[in-house]
């Protein structure tokens, strides 16, 4: 059945325009319940239960819904894809993942999903793109640059090179506001960076830099990338970033963040050095939340005491997988003068009951509201300790799950934390 071209164009330029909203969408599929054609019957059905399902007050109910709107996806989306691109000869299989009804997450070559992208603007509210490249790497045949006003999100998966820096210096991306990059060597992306149009770095919100291990070595011209100047950027994510030869704070002074609030680095490397150096040097200074999973911390000297220092806006410190035995707790996390914290999240720390005593004594404990330990091995001892402990009556949260308590344990920290307490059922 032909539907009407230009209804069907003004209610998705409305779909388009109000990507946020669930109304035009609601409208356009009771359209298409009146139309009563079967195919547009399953469709309408299909938004109907995905918006339903976006907004599930749970897992369990959300994935019933979802279950039931994939049957008529399962059925007719086919044919209503055919109806969104209007018949062009694309490569619908860039489609990756449907949100309240319709295309929201493409993924693939970099060329293929960006012609997809050109071709529905305004047709399909797609807002995140999945950027990769096939092995081997196709021959880079360079399509005009456009501008994509409706993407909000990028994740790039080893695209480099010139087709990197076509990506963001020929195509424009006005608002784009979220950019995950990966490649094996973490400086090639901030070189390309550093290119593109101060009013891209501008926008960014958050930027997340996944790679290999990446060796750097000691002559790297850093300085390359002190253009890049981030003016909105609230969230750095830098994963797996072994930076041989240059401490990562050092790495950081050559990013312009005034904004940073929130820094997450996973399996990297600090030693002393690193940790006592002047953070008020980077955009670290005004951080509110710090992110250190996987790292490895060395213990500090007692001549280097004095000079530890760390930004004291921070508010949420996250050290979960890092090792955090007795020693390092009295000699690195007691020295953190954190006067704003109130979460403080160390799970997977291994840090036994001598841990849980060291941090005991720690003077801020008592300002925390949220505070977890699961799995740190974690036996009754720690929980008379935290039973009698006066300072965390301020806590809203505490989570102690998955340790190596009895249920005598179980039942002093009930007793004492009630429905604050995070704790699986003891058998």
């Amino acid at each position: 059945m032909t539907l009407p071209e230009f209804e069907l164009a003004a209610h998705l330029k409305a779909i388009c325009s109000q990507p946020d909203q669930d109304t035009p969408r609601l409208i356009f599929s009771d359209w298409l319940q009146d139309i009563g054609d079967p195919h547009l019957v399953a469709w309408a059905e299909f938004i109907r239960l995905s918006i339903d399902a976006y907004h599930a007050p749970d897992r369990v109910i959300q994935n019933e819904l979802s279950e039931k709107a994939a049957v008529y996806a399962n059925q007719f989306g086919e044919e209503w894809i055919r109806i969104l691109t209007a018949n062009r000869d694309l490569n619908t299989s860039v489609i990756h993942e449907f949100e309240r009804g319709f295309p929201k997450v493409l993924q693939g070559e970099p060329v293929e999903v960006l012609k997809f992208v050109a071709a529905t603007q305004n047709q399909i509210p797609v807002s995140e793109l999945r950027l990769e490249e096939p092995e081997p790497i196709p021959e880079f045949n360079r399509m005009p640059g456009s501008v994509f006003p409706q993407i909000k999100t990028i994740h790039t998966n080893l695209v480099t090179g010139d087709k990197f820096l076509w990506l963001f210096t020929e195509c424009e991306w006005p608002s784009l506001r979220k950019l995950t990059v990966f490649d094996h060597n973490a400086i090639t992306p901030l070189y390309t960076l550093a290119s593109a149009p101060d009013e891209l770095l501008d926008q960014l919100n958050s930027l997340s830099i996944r790679t290999d291990i990446g060796v750097i070595p000691i002559h790297q011209p850093w300085e390359l990338c002190n253009e890049l100047r981030m003016a909105e950027l609230k969230t750095l994510t830098v994963i797996s970033s072994y930076f041989y030869g240059l401490h990562f704070v050092d790495w950081l002074t050559y990013f312009n963040a005034p904004k940073l609030k929130s820094f997450h680095l996973v399996a990297g490397a600090l030693d002393y050095q690193a940790l006592c150096r002047d953070w008020y040097e980077t955009s670290l200074k005004s951080l509110t939340k710090l992110s250190l999973n996987q790292i490895q911390i060395a213990r500090i000297p007692p001549h280097e005491h004095e000079s530890f220092r760390w930004p004291e806006t921070i508010q949420s410190l996250n050290l979960n997988h890092t090792l955090l035995r007795e020693s390092t707790v009295e000699f690195w996390l007691i020295l953190l003068k954190l006067p704003l914290i109130n979460r403080l999240e160390l799970n997977s720390c291994m840090m036994g009951d001598a841990g849980l005593m060291a941090l005991l004594d720690w003077p801020v404990l008592s300002q925390l509201k949220v505070l977890t330990l699961d799995e740190n091995f974690l036996t009754d001892e720690s929980a008379a300790a935290l039973a009698t402990c006066n300072m965390l009556d301020n806590l809203q949260v505490i989570s102690l799950k998955h340790n190596n308590f009895t249920n005598y344990g179980a039942r002093m920290l009930r007793k004492k934390f009630g429905i604050r307490l995070k704790l699986e059922r003891q058998i």
